[in-house]
């Protein structure tokens, strides 16, 4: 079943690539969102009653087969496929990822021609991974790449809750129990895996230790012999995930016996776009076979997967402010001259950039009954904190307005459609009810051309002219709906 529906506010919380910026409040990895007002985090705990790994997978199976349903979003950062599968363009390709999961049951896709979600009743939970469906897991093991929060947002999802693994993939869920239930589970599993990771290095050092020094090598046993041969088919059948267990299986019979089970499953993963699962194979590969006529290969293949692997790049900086609790806007730019808003996070932050071409991080604090305050940083001349105190003011009134809406920058793409000459104005995606937005009668849809006098020409500009608005006050907006500008009169609210 695809649902197609006819809502812009759909596509607002796609992870900021653009920005390439993430943020970490007291250890745990947030991405903004994209184009948020408000939002708020839920950091995992081991929960009780669920003692070990083994424990969280059969409350996670219990959860994610209970009957209620979630959603699945993915990323664009093309880890399952070469095409970018949100586009509705891509469907068929899409379909194909997405053939044998069970529990699907809707694909929901937005005004831009992108998807906003899947919908499902049920996955399959197993020992070691999440399936989505067969060509579309998610390892745990891939966990150590990612810290585990739940987002909570004032967003148009029915599915409010989320948790997100990076710009790879996402899970919603409408109800907070469910979705701080999940981000539990994997937290106790994620704790321990690496771990565990380092203990099977060291078993299987010693035992490469012992091979190499053998004049006879182990033979292949029969029982192997099997599990290789339904491997091959496997393989042969694009069933990747489950040709890879089918070489653990052999390799669970002996680690040494078939090097090449190594070289084969870093193959696969290659093929699975898991480009670090891959290098961690193929270094196993090489470290039994140094000499191997294929070694060199080998090692290219090491290095183009090294460039291929979605990597996190080093802290730029803590943030602290005065007083602590203020909230922090965060704009990213590659040139320092035009900024891209990407969201808001907690204070007393850690920031660090995800995409090397993101040059320079601009921050601004805000809280009721203070000043706006703002500082850039570039992260090429990286400051080991950044602090920014903020003066009260003068009223001892909150300076900082609020409009209550969501909205995204206009692109090429979208300035298409709208008949737009060029791309300017912000995309309202959602009117939070009973706000100053929805006051006015604003609606999802509209574009914003100018706030105030101002030109909306960036992200960042409509968020800095209704700071800049003292509370309270009535400015003109100019909009754009059903091709036709208009303007209406906003009266600038206070934050909720």
């Amino acid at each position: 079943m695809v649902r197609k529906i006819s809502m812009f506010g759909l596509g607002i919380l796609f992870l900021a690539v653009i920005g390439g910026c993430a943020a970490q409040n007291t250890g745990v990895n947030v991405p903004l969102e994209e184009g948020m007002e408000t939002w708020d985090v839920y950091q995992p705990k081991a929960p009780d009653g669920i003692q070990g790994p083994e424990a969280a997978k059969a409350d996670l199976a219990a959860l994610l087969n209970q009957g209620r349903t979630f959603g699945i979003r993915l990323g664009n950062d093309k880890y399952y496929s070469e095409k970018d599968i949100t586009l509705y363009a891509n469907i068929n390709d899409l379909m194909e990822l997405t053939k044998g999961a069970r529990g699907l049951t809707a694909r929901v896709y937005g005004q831009d021609q992108r998807l906003s979600y899947m919908i499902f009743k049920s996955v399959d939970v197993l020992d070691d991974r999440i399936k989505i469906s067969p060509r579309m897991p998610l390892f745990y093991a891939d966990l150590m790449e990612y810290s585990i929060a739940v987002i909570i947002s004032n967003n148009t999802y029915s599915f409010k809750y989320a948790i997100h693994f990076g710009n790879r993939i996402s899970f919603l869920f409408k109800n907070r129990a469910d979705a701080r239930r999940f981000a539990d589970d994997l937290f106790v599993i994620q704790h321990p895996l690496k771990q565990e990771y380092e203990d099977r290095r060291a078993i299987f050092e010693s035992k490469v230790a012992e091979y190499r020094v053998l004049s006879v090598k182990p033979p292949v046993s029969e029982e192997q012999r099997k599990y290789i041969v339904r491997a091959n088919a496997m393989s042969k059948r694009k069933e990747y995930d489950k040709a890879i267990d089918m070489y653990r299986e052999a390799l669970d019979v002996d680690p040494v016996a078939y090097p090449p089970a190594y070289f084969n499953m870093a193959l696969l993963s290659a093929q699975m776009r898991r480009y670090n699962r891959a290098v961690s194979y193929m270094k196993q590969y090489l470290m039994l076979e140094p000499d191997a006529k294929d070694a060199r290969s080998a090692q290219d293949k090491i290095y183009e997967w090294e460039y291929l692997a979605p990597t996190i790049h080093a802290a730029a900086a803590k943030i602290t402010t005065d007083p602590p609790d203020a909230f922090l806007e965060v704009n990213v730019s590659d040139s320092g001259k035009k900024w891209a808003y990407i969201g808001r996070a907690p204070g007393n932050a850690s920031f660090w950039r995800t995409k090397p071409k993101v040059k320079y991080c601009l921050i601004r604090a805000s809280k009721p009954g203070y000043y706006t305050e703002e500082k850039s940083f570039s992260f090429e001349s990286l400051p080991s904190q950044v602090h920014i105190e903020l003066r009260k003011s003068d009223s001892g009134q909150d300076n900082y307005g609020y409009l209550g809406l969501a909205f995204k920058i206009v692109t090429e793409d979208l300035a298409k459609p709208f008949k737009l000459d060029k791309p300017r104005g912000v995309l309202v995606t959602e009117v939070v009810k009973d706000s100053p937005a929805d006051e006015a009668g604003l609606k999802n849809g509209d574009i914003i051309l100018s706030f105030a006098g101002t030109e909306i020409k960036e992200q960042i500009d409509l968020p800095r002219a209704v700071a800049s608005t003292p509370i309270g006050e009535t400015v003109d907006v100019t909009i754009l709906r059903n091709g036709r500008e208009h303007t209406v009169r906003v009266k600038v609210g206070k934050q909720p």
